[in-house]
């Protein structure tokens, strides 16, 4: 268990910075579109919902008006815009996910990248997702449209005979070429020579070393069969049963080393790679290794729609209950079923062959897991996600309920094509309740590589984010448009820290002290998996073994979990701060979770703010058909409703001594002014409805900005509508 002492305030050493995988809401941008109302209403209740801190809003002023954008313009006013501000705020080091609030175009034309391929199959279409071009931002920053291919995804899952193809791509072409010259040729030994000098150059590779070994031992060579295996395994070969049927290795299996190494490996389902926690510093090569050295491959970004409100898109309101019901699931783990839809239907039999793998799979978890012959799951009351394949369905004839954070994914032509009125949209799976669903913004073709494969569900009852999830099932997601809630993950086990209130604000001083005490229940996720309980009926949090301290949700500082561990506050700047703490286990998905304290820190520089309302408690957010949501906005204990948002408001702010005050609306600056004092009128209206993050702050004599307390305004709906 976590304990958080309050003592005082330290703050923990720098430490080397760690490639940590996972997601939380420090790793999370929400770009808005600033010229859209509906945008900023829904970005303001998610922001609000979810604890993002305010340097992860990009609001962007030119985004095109319309569902399609021209590659062009999605490249100069999407998408670098967008990694312009995550560089000049100095936040790259840990983001891992951009959310698009509403009114952005779906789909992005991408002609002039299918036209550089020449002549094409007809299933790869000139049109891509928003989501999945941001996903494969590395391939449009370098115009390299091979993000068609099949396998494109380097970070999903993959057959591992996809291992064991050319390294470094066009830069080892020849040479693997002329190693499998010598494999085909039953040359075994000079093809494990030339394998293990290609090894010297990209000894990351551990597909390489195991090809050595694998080929040296066809050869008789058992001495270095058995040492390229070790070194295999070292780098990452983990493939049991890929191992156990190659027959190169006999000559070597009865050896007592071989056999002891064996035992490190672990069982691949399904002839696959094994999933892994996402981790935009991760650079994976073309064979789907992960690399060191970002030359050798591309680095990925997840990417998701939080909702789409145009066309056959829906309400603005359903949009917002959708993400409040996701924001309740976390950590819930519901009890329930997952439906796998078996028709006739070429929609549905594109993915049946893989169905009985994920049921088993999430049979052996715990969890329900059923294959059905109806297009629906017929009256059932707890469904935890449905993979389904027909053009036009109607989950309210069904009589089924989904469970908070539920996935729903349906394979069909236009299920992501919001300005056609034909087939069932994604939408109307988040409006029955899903936590996100994805649909193609183009005609796909039923080829199982562009949609979520079974194991999808597999991976996000494991604990995967829905973020996650959905990029570790599809291999070649370029046209698929995901909707919904990246962060909900109800089957997560991430580590916990106690707080009596998130949101409360502490006040404090320099010399104190934030002791956190870890005592753990289990040392390690090995020693955390040891229980007989099965996954689906166990809800204690997984051991932190890794903790991140971030500042106003910059500069993250990050070591390896004490069992105390003091957060020194002397660095601090007068004024309110956010810190985030991130604490993530060791498990094979790095399951992480945020936990924001917010601080006032005492000192000669205060902001302070008043305006002519009183505050009143926070409202909660009307998830539809489940408990209402909460508003997690850390240092806002309450708010200020606003009734008449299109009336001016007049806030004053002080700080003694200031050269300017002025105040912002999350990291977008609205007004500045000279002098220690002044008067800041705004129309509230005029930043979207919902909950409202004002932010207050005064310029120092020498330039130090000092933060004042959050002013949270909340529009309610009726207001808005009025």
């Amino acid at each position: 268990m976590l304990r958080v002492a309050v003592a005082a305030f330290a703050f923990l050493t720098a430490h080397a910075t760690q490639a940590v995988a996972g997601l939380a809401s420090s790793d999370v941008v929400v770009v808005v579109n600033a010229q859209s109302l509906q945008s900023r209403t829904l970005a303001n209740y998610y922001i609000a919902l979810r604890s993002i801190p305010s340097t992860n809003v990009v609001l962007l002023d030119e985004v095109p008006n319309s569902e399609t954008a021209s590659l062009d313009d999605f490249r100069t006013k999407i998408l670098l815009p967008t990694l312009k501000a995550i560089e000049e705020r100095k936040i790259g080091d840990h983001i891992q996910c951009i959310a698009y609030s509403a009114d952005f175009p779906t789909a992005i034309d991408v002609t002039p990248h299918i036209n550089k391929l020449g002549e094409v199959p007809k299933y790869i279409t000139k049109v891509a997702s928003i989501n999945s071009l941001t996903f494969f931002y590395q391939f449009v920053l370098r115009d390299d449209p091979t993000y068609v291919d099949f396998l494109a995804n380097r970070y999903a899952p993959r057959p591992i005979e996809a291992l064991f193809s050319s390294p470094a791509g066009q830069l080892t072409k020849e040479k693997w070429k002329a190693i499998l010259d010598k494999v085909v040729a039953g040359e075994h030994e000079t093809a494990a020579e030339l394998t293990s000098q290609l090894l010297t150059e990209y000894p990351n590779q551990f597909p390489l070393a195991y090809l050595a070994a694998a080929e040296y031992a066809a050869a008789g060579n058992g001495e270095q069969s058995l040492a390229m295996f070790d070194r295999a395994i070292q780098l990452g070969w983990t493939f049991a049963d890929f191992t156990a049927g190659d027959r190169r290795l006999d000559a070597i299996r009865d050896q007592a080393q071989f056999q002891v190494s064996e035992l490190a490996l672990t069982p691949s389902r399904a002839g696959q790679t094994a999933a892994r926690g996402f981790s935009s510093r991760v650079a994976f090569a073309p064979n789907g290794v992960p690399v060191r050295d970002p030359k050798l491959g591309f680095r990925y970004l997840l990417s998701v729609v939080l909702g789409v409100t145009r066309g056959q898109g829906s309400s603005l309101d359903d949009a917002i209950k959708c993400l409040a019901r996701a924001s309740t699931a976390d950590y819930t783990h519901p009890q329930g079923s997952f439906y796998f839809a078996s028709t006739g239907d070429v929609r549905s039999t594109t993915r049946a062959p893989s169905f009985n793998a994920a049921v088993e799979q999430l049979t052996e978890l715990g969890f329900g897991a059923e294959i059905i012959k109806t297009a629906l799951p017929q009256n059932a009351q707890n469904v935890l996600g449905a993979q389904l394949g027909a053009a036009t369905l109607n989950w309210s004839t069904s009589g089924s309920k989904l469970a908070a954070g539920a996935i729903v994914d349906n394979l069909t032509s236009y299920g992501g094509m919001m300005a056609s009125s034909s087939q069932t949209k994604l939408s109307r799976f988040l409006e029955a309740g899903a936590a996100g669903s994805s649909g193609t913004v183009t005609e796909p073709y039923s080829l199982q590589p562009k949609f979520p494969h079974p194991q999808m569900y597999v991976h996000y009852a494991q604990g995967a984010s829905l973020a996650e999830a959905f990029y570790l099932g599809v291999t070649s997601p370029y046209q698929l448009l995901i909707v919904g809630d990246p962060l909900c993950k109800p089957f997560s086990h991430a580590p916990k820290l106690d707080l009596d209130s998130p949101t409360q604000l502490i006040k404090t001083e320099k010399s104190t002290t934030i002791n956190l005490t870890f005592t753990p229940k289990h040392n390690s996720f090995s020693d955390w998996q040891r229980s007989e309980t099965p996954l689906a009926q166990r809800s204690e949090h997984l051991p932190a073994k890794v903790i991140s301290i971030l500042s106003d949700g910059k500069n993250p500082k990050t070591g390896r979990v004490q069992p105390r561990v003091n957060l020194r506050m002397r660095s601090f700047s007068d004024g309110f701060h956010e810190l985030t703490i991130r604490l993530a286990s060791d498990d094979p998905l790095g399951q992480r979770s945020d936990w924001p304290i917010a601080i006032s820190m005492a000192g000669t520089h205060q902001v302070t703010t008043s305006l002519a309302l009183s505050p009143g408690p926070l409202p909660t957010i009307d998830t539809g058909d489940t408990s209402p949501a909460k508003l997690r906005v850390p240092g806002a204990s309450q708010c200020y409703t606003i009734n008449s948002p299109d009336q001016p408001l007049a806030i004053k702010i002080e700080m003694p001594g200031a050269r300017q005050v002025g105040l912002s609306h999350e990291s977008d600056e609205i007004s500045t002014v000279n002098g220690p004092s002044a008067s800041v009128e705004i129309t509230p209206g005029d930043l979207g409805y919902g909950p409202i993050r004002l932010k207050p702050f005064g310029i120092t004599e020498s330039g130090a900005r000092i933060q004042g307390v959050p002013i949270l305004l909340y529009i309610p709906p009726q207001a808005a509508a009025g």
